[in-house]
């Protein structure tokens, strides 16, 4: 008689946030936030009210993926996705031929459920087109 073991790993995967920009000339993201977004302290070690990411910064003109990690589980429509576009305030993408500019929370929030990758909808890519 042979014994079957059925070993069953529970397992979330990460959910990531990946801020994308190209290398064209005058293309960039921006995601404007609040405190809430990310804990970040200034080099005095008080924290933010507001935290700006922009891709690509001034020292890394090139193509650049910036990756954030935000917990357990995929980006639930009816439960993560709406807490996390909360906290942030305006999303700007921009390059030579156009500029979309996010700044309703239900625009963003539509934005940001659109943008949902991976099996589990795991992955939020926001990325300059």
């Amino acid at each position: 008689m042979t014994a079957v073991v059925l070993f069953i790993q529970s397992c979330d995967p990460a959910r990531i946030l990946i801020v994308r920009s190209s290398n064209k000339p005058n293309s960039s993201v921006a995601i404007y936030a609040n405190k809430n977004f990310r804990s970040i302290a200034d080099a005095d070690g008080k924290e933010k009210e507001q935290v700006v990411i922009k891709i690509p910064t001034n020292e890394t003109p090139v193509k650049r993926d910036t990756a954030f990690y935000f917990g357990f589980g995929g980006w639930a429509e009816d439960e993560s996705m709406p807490e996390f576009s909360r906290k942030i305030d305006s999303i700007i993408i921009s390059n030579n031929s156009s500029k979309i500019i996010l700044n309703k929370q239900e625009d963003i929030n539509a934005y940001l459920l659109k943008h949902r990758r991976g099996l589990f909808k795991q992955v939020l890519i926001i990325k300059e087109k």
